[in-house]
């Protein structure tokens, strides 16, 4: 396992929620290249919560590049990426098991938007014939 995060980063909250909830459960590597596509403006987040006032993007309905809340995820699962190869970890097995990102407590009289992210990576191999096995015993229990 391997986790990385930052906190009072200066970029909208309701952006990072949106993009962390995007990536929670994806493959590490296709992410880290989607969020490079989403920075050239070939690709974009979907928004499912605040999506009030949001343009439509072809394919996934509400949604918005978010280039600072883009480029500062990016940045973090970089340095998750880094971590993993420090403990040894494959990174084409890497999947995102947890992602939030949440508003920052600001500090003295800061005025303007801040958030925290924290992304956990975590090794996982899929195994097909293990995966028909299972499901081979679970129709032979059923009979």
């Amino acid at each position: 396992m391997a986790k990385s995060g930052a906190a009072m980063l200066p970029f909208s909250p309701k952006d990072a929620r949106e993009i962390a909830h995007f990536i929670q459960g994806k493959n590490a590597l296709w992410i880290n290249s989607y969020l490079k596509k989403v920075l050239e403006k070939k690709a974009a987040i979907p928004f499912k919560r605040y999506n009030q006032n949001r343009g439509h993007k072809e394919g996934i309905g509400p949604g918005a590049y978010a280039d600072k809340s883009v480029e500062g995820t990016l940045q973090i699962l970089e340095n998750a990426f880094a971590n993993a190869k420090q403990k040894g970890l494959s990174e084409n097995d890497l999947i995102i098991v947890h992602a939030v990102a949440y508003r920052a407590v600001a500090k003295e009289k800061r005025r303007g938007k801040y958030s925290t992210i924290e992304i956990i990576l975590e090794e996982k191999k899929k195994d097909k014939k293990t995966a028909k096995k299972k499901i081979g015993e679970n129709k032979a229990e059923s009979k």
